[in-house]
């Protein structure tokens, strides 16, 4: 059996916004919560990779630091690797509580046979939304020690199949689930759907 570890990478530095964007409170739970709440329904384990460990001892996960220290999103995926044993790996940044299942799901289904499977929504490509292959490890290591630290590096040297249909996940769902927040402003947006999801 196939299986899929959920990956919450929680390294960014938040300056935009002032404050650790996975810490606002959304709706009665933390944004970290959210994303957790939401990898749960597509993954068999969870863990939050962070260099701040205790900041998160909130969220009933374990969490781990990274092997490459702030060396960015990649090493994220790459201590994830390091630590969790699995198949798969769906990476979901800490900013970003409106997660579709659905979205993994149809990765999950494209990424049979590749490396890793890129979603691609409005000509922009998401690798905080991946899903990535446990045999990617060895590369991303390679070029982490190289300095080499874009996600973009990894997709050149791997079989990186990009998806941008999503049949049967209507617009609203797909806007959500790539909406992040960057600033104070993108918070007012969170605060304003998680109304519309509770009414």
């Amino acid at each position: 059996m196939t299986a899929y570890c959920g990956v919450l990478l929680a390294g960014g530095q938040s300056s935009r916004m002032g404050t650790d964007k996975a810490l606002l409170e959304l709706g009665g739970l933390k944004t970290i919560q959210w994303v957790d709440e939401r990898l749960r329904m597509v993954t068999d384990q969870r863990a939050i990779i962070t260099n701040q460990k205790e900041r998160f001892a909130f969220v009933d996960i374990p969490s781990y630091p990274d092997v490459f220290k702030g060396e960015g999103p990649m090493a994220g995926l790459h201590a994830a690797i390091h630590y969790l044993p699995a198949d798969y790996y769906l990476l979901s940044a800490c900013d970003t509580p409106f997660l579709s299942p659905a979205v993994y799901e149809v990765l999950k289904q494209q990424v049979a046979g590749h490396d890793i499977a890129i979603p691609v929504f409005n000509g922009k490509f998401h690798p905080m939304s991946g899903v990535y292959s446990a045999a990617v490890y060895k590369k991303a290591g390679e070029l982490l020690k190289q300095g080499k630290r874009s996600m973009k590096a990894l997709f050149n040297e791997t079989d990186t199949v990009f998806v941008n249909n999503f049949p049967s996940i209507d617009t609203v769902e797909l806007h959500r689930h790539f909406f992040n927040m960057n600033d104070p402003n993108d918070y007012a947006k969170a605060q304003e759907i998680v109304k519309i999801l509770k009414s």
